[in-house]
């Protein structure tokens, strides 16, 4: 079963003024908007949301279940306050999304469910800031004991991990072998295939995409890239433009010993080029490469680098001088490979200085902000620890290989946060868990929202009974109250939902 979103995208109207309780309606509105468009996403009975591709008319829709893609998707409704709560809630899925599995749709839904209860509670005459002081004290009260119930996931559990949450025994498989291949923390890029299967590539050593990789490929190369075995490294953080210093640097290396090497500097100028062409020695090989440019993290990634071969970042702005590098300022690798938009450099992964930015950077990684930092933290991590793999996704349709590739990438980042943050049994164990923490027998203001939080914990209850085909009527009323009737039912129902 897949449901179907219309998209369109309308100019609200301008200068409107809406007061209370009509704005509060409105605001409530937009927030269920969203949630009934994730909430089928929600548990393994959950099914995709189809949406038209924007500006190609004809093609076949795209299936998705990853929560914030689709939030990402709804550009807007047309009643404007009722799209500012949809906005706000879409808000939510975006920041919960790096909490991998169902947690941006769990989100919405819990949003929703709260804001109906406080909602109601503010009609009754409930005082707003003790509502808000209540339920934020009733979220401080569930987080606690959501990390009480959370548990380190077993080596055991990983394969059914995996398969629930790709819901693909295939990507499963896929994922599981990836991770044994490369580690659990390495890099696993999923990338569209035109082939039907899905395939395995691991590449040894460190990659980075480039902008460009210039110089002569050399006619021992393969496929188009050069192999270089056991290469010095000269790593310099400034344009090179000036040849006759470059001249001097290569022909001082050359009488030193070096035979091979690699080049890094953030552009080479046409001088330099023709230098390099004239270089017709057949015992050295002199390859440029422009850094990878990877914006404001391009030093750091020439320390990675620079780790990686255990060279000396030279600089003009710190007196180094291009035509009298020291030689002990040259890197080695094991092997670097170069083709035009790509640099894999296999270094040495075990040595002291190595080991110490690993660590620096798993301490990072706890404090990450957002997804973004860490998806960088763990791209670096992966190189720095030597591996990394490609999984090519094929499909026979467009819209199955899409759906796969958003298979592979929930399984991915769920397993990367269940070993990071453990897991917790099911998710009925958890939000009956949780709602039973905060049940509070008074009714001051302040514990109505204590109350709030912990009916809004149900809510992806009552999604998942309802994705499952079940009716959520008496269950979920036996669950809300103590002393939780029902629990025994969902488990049967649901024996390897997880909540990540």
């Amino acid at each position: 079963m897949v449901s179907r979103v219309r998209q369109t995208v309308r100019t609200p109207p301008r200068n409107q003024i809406r007061f209370a309780p009509e704005s509060h309606g409105d605001l409530q509105r937009g927030v269920e908007t969203l949630e009934r468009v994730l909430g089928p996403t929600i548990g393994p009975a959950g099914h995709p949301i189809a949406f038209s591709r924007i500006g190609r008319p004809g093609e076949s829709p795209e299936l998705l279940l990853n929560g914030a893609t689709i939030a990402r998707r709804l550009i807007g409704i047309e009643q404007p306050f009722a799209n500012m709560g949809l906005m706000l809630a879409r808000q939510a899925a975006w920041t919960a999304r790096s909490a991998g599995g169902d947690a941006p749709a769990l989100a919405v839904a819990i949003m929703a469910s709260a804001l109906r209860t406080a909602s109601r509670f503010a009609s009754a005459g409930a005082n707003q800031i003790q509502l808000r002081r209540g339920m934020d004290a009733g979220v401080t009260r569930i987080s606690a004991e959501l990390d009480t119930l959370a548990r380190p996931a077993a080596e055991a559990e990983i394969a059914g991990l995996a398969t629930t949450l790709s819901r693909d025994p295939e990507v499963a498989e896929i994922v599981l072998r990836a991770a044994a291949a490369v580690g659990p923390e390495a890099v696993v890029v999923a990338m569209e295939s035109r082939g039907r299967t899905i395939d395995l590539e691991v590449i040894e050593g460190a990659l980075w995409e480039t902008t460009a990789v210039i110089g002569p490929m050399q006619a021992e190369g393969r496929a188009g890239f050069t192999w270089l075995d056991g290469p010095a490294v000269l790593i310099w953080d400034a344009p090179l433009s000036d040849p006759m210093a470059f001249a001097g640097c290569l022909d001082r290396l050359r009488r030193n010993g070096v035979q091979q090497l690699v080049v890094l500097a953030r552009s080479f100028s046409r001088e330099v080029f023709g230098l390099l062409a004239l270089n017709t020695l057949p015992d050295f090989t002199v390859v440029p490469v422009e850094t990878p440019n990877e914006g404001a993290n391009q030093l750091t990634t020439l320390e990675d680098i620079a780790v990686l071969t255990a060279a000396r970042i030279l600089r003009p702005e710190a007196n180094d001088r291009l035509g009298e590098v020291p030689i002990d300022a040259l890197g080695r690798a094991e092997r670097i490979v170069i083709g035009r938009r790509m640099l894999n450099i296999r270094g040495e992964t075990e040595s002291t200085l190595c080991t110490q930015r690993i660590a620096a950077i798993r301490k990072t990684l706890t404090d990450a902000g957002d997804e973004s930092d860490e998806r960088r933290l763990l791209t670096r991590l992966g190189r720095l620890q030597g591996g990394m793999a490609v999984v090519w996704v094929g499909a026979p349709t467009i819209t199955q290989r899409a759906d796969r590739v958003t298979n592979l990438q929930r399984a991915l980042a769920g397993l990367r946060s269940a070993r990071r943050s453990g897991v917790i049994p099911s998710l009925v164990d958890a939000c009956t868990f949780a709602s039973k923490a905060t049940t509070t027998e008074t009714a001051t203001d302040e514990e109505l929202g204590i109350r709030a939080a912990r009916l809004a914990m149900l809510a992806p209850v009552t999604w998942l009974a309802r994705n499952a085909g079940l009716e959520s009527g008496h269950e979920s009323a036996a669950i809300a109250e103590p002393p939780f009737a029902g629990i025994r039912t969902w488990d049967m129902v649901v024996p390897t939902c997880e909540l990540i």
